[in-house]
């Protein structure tokens, strides 16, 4: 019996040990997507203002727009 109660204490130990690591990451990652959503604008001036003369340009364009909204999304409930 023993046994099958250690087997069950250790599974609910692993589970609390990745809930707490997602905890431990979920931090950095929502700040460095807050603080992403904060400058990527100022790339995507950056790069208006040069022209958009090339397929690339768009492309680059489109990346920093698709970029900012997923930071947006991320980095929403930072210091909350």
């Amino acid at each position: 019996m023993s046994s099958s109660a250690s087997t069950s204490d250790s599974g609910l130990g692993a589970t609390g040990s990745s809930e707490s690591r997602l905890g431990v990451l979920r931090s950095p990652v929502e700040a460095s997507a807050f603080w992403a959503a904060v400058l990527l604008p100022f790339c995507t001036i950056g790069l208006l203002a040069s022209g958009l003369e090339t397929l690339t340009g768009y492309a680059l364009l489109a990346a920093l727009l698709v970029g900012n909204v997923l930071a947006l999304v991320v980095g929403h409930n930072y210091r909350r």
